[in-house]
C-alpha cells in the first residue's frame, strides 16, 4: 500500500529543515550570524523551536493520512467479508429449511407405511392367517388390514388346467 504522497513530502521537507537548522546550529554556521548587531540570539532559537514544531504537525498529519486510509481499507474489508457471510448464513437457513421440509416428507412417508414383521400364523391347508385377537382370516384380508396393499383376483395357468381343463386350449394343454 502506498502512503499518501502530500503529506510524505511536506514530512520530509520539515524534518530536513530541522536537521538542516541543527546541523547549521553545530556546525557553528547560524552563530556566525551574530557579527551583525542588530541580531536578536533568541530570533534563531524562535526559529528552531517553530522548524520542529511544524516538522512534528506534519508528521503527524501524514501518520494521520496513512492511519486513516489504512483504516478505511480495513473498513472496506470488513464489509465484504460481513456481505459474504450473510449471503453464506442465507444459503444455511435455505438449506437448514429444504433438509427440515425434506425430513417431514420422509417421515410422512415412514408414517404411512405399514409394514408386516415377524411370524405369522397360517394354516397349512385353507392358508387362512391368525390375526392378534385369535380369528383366522383370508390373507387377502388379513393381509389387507395390516397394509396399504390390495388385492385382485385371477387364476394362474397351473390352477386353470386344474380346475377348468375344458376352457383351455389344445394347444396350452401341454
Amino acid at each position: 500500500m502506498a502512503p499518501p504522497k502530500v503529506p510524505y513530502i511536506c514530512a520530509t521537507f520539515c524534518a530536513f529543515t530541522f536537521g538542516s537548522v541543527v546541523a547549521l546550529e553545530g556546525l557553528g554556521i547560524i552563530p556566525s550570524l551574530k557579527v551583525d548587531p542588530n541580531f536578536d540570539p533568541s530570533v534563531a532559537a524562535q526559529f528552531i523551536r517553530v522548524s520542529v514544531v511544524i516538522g512534528l504537525l506534519f508528521i503527524v498529519a501524514y501518520i494521520s493520512s496513512f492511519t486513516a486510509s489504512v483504516l478505511k481499507q480495513a473498513r472496506g474489508r470488513i464489509r465484504l467479508k460481513n456481505k459474504e457471510l450473510e449471503e453464506k448464513a442465507f444459503q444455511l437457513e435455505n438449506s437448514r429449511n429444504y433438509l427440515k421440509q425434506k425430513n417431514e416428507e420422509l417421515q410422512n412417508a415412514i408414517d404411512e407405511i405399514e409394514t408386516l414383521k415377524g411370524i405369522i400364523p397360517i394354516c397349512a391347508n385353507c392358508k387362512k392367517v391368525r390375526d392378534d385377537n385369535g380369528y383366522w382370516n383370508q390373507i387377502e384380508i388379513y393381509i389387507r388390514d395390516h397394509s396399504d396393499a390390495d388385492f385382485s383376483h385371477s387364476i394362474c395357468p397351473d390352477c386353470m388346467k386344474k380346475l377348468y381343463p375344458d376352457y383351455i386350449p389344445n394347444s396350452e394343454k401341454t
